[in-house]
């Protein structure tokens, strides 16, 4: 009992459920859990072992891609590119 009292007081910050909601902020855990679950089918496929360093470095460009902000890394890219289409 005492670890869950320790683990609320802890956290009461993050656990402010009615100022996340006033700040228009998501409450479920949804998104985030797509999202990881997304970026772990792309970097954990068959084959595939990166160390600490490429695989940060692959997530950043991955979020710089799927944000739409490829160009801002590669000014020759129009910002509006999208390879699927190409």
């Amino acid at each position: 009992m005492q670890a869950q009292r320790n683990y609320l007081d802890n956290n009461r910050e993050r656990l402010n459920y009615k100022g996340a909601k006033d700040n228009g902020e998501p409450l479920g855990s949804g998104a985030m859990e797509s999202t990881c679950k997304q970026y772990e089918g792309r970097f954990h496929c068959p084959g595939q072992f990166w160390t600490t360093e490429g695989d940060e470095a692959l997530m950043c460009l991955e979020t710089f891609w799927r944000n739409g902000r490829w160009s801002i890394l590669f000014p020759h890219v129009p910002p509006d590119f999208d390879p699927s289409k190409n």
